[in-house]
């Protein structure tokens, strides 16, 4: 089992375990608009490719059309998410050949996180979701997640 330890809102994974054990693959999830919330980001995406081999990156918001929920109504606004999911993928694109990782180590996919009919169709039950749980929403997501019979 990996132990997690909650550091200033960020997820350190104790080294030692996570050295003896490697996935075939993980998702990860999030608007990922920079520059908010870039060093989280960061840590969240590293943290991914130290567990597996293959990372998928689920962006969430990806039309920027998705509908406002009662709970975190700002991040469907417009205004918080000003980037497309292409420029969303390019960055990611120029972060990860920053950080050196070859483009077989990775994939993208929209993810309309409002769309909670259609979780079933993204999310691959078989494989683990490294979710950050930072606020009442993250938690409220990560419940709905284990309803579903996601691997977490």
């Amino acid at each position: 089992m990996i132990k997690f330890t909650l550091v200033k809102n960020y997820i350190k994974l104790d080294t030692r375990i996570m050295d003896s054990l490697k996935l075939p693959v993980i998702t990860v999830h999030g608007r990922f608009q920079p520059p908010l919330h870039v060093n989280h980001y960061a840590t969240y995406i590293k943290n991914a490719f130290k567990l597996a081999d293959h990372v998928v990156v689920l962006i969430a918001n990806p039309y920027c059309n998705e509908e406002k929920r009662s709970k975190a109504r700002w991040r469907s606004q417009k205004i918080n998410n000003p980037f497309t999911y292409e420029e969303r993928v390019e960055i990611f694109q120029s972060f990860f050949n920053e950080m050196k990782i070859d483009t077989s180590r990775y994939s993208f996919k929209p993810f309309e996180i409002t769309n909670e009919e259609s979780w079933t169709n993204i999310l691959n039950k078989n494989v683990p979701n490294l979710i950050n749980t930072y606020s009442d929403w993250s938690w409220s997501k990560l419940n709905k997640f284990k309803k579903l019979g996601v691997r977490l």
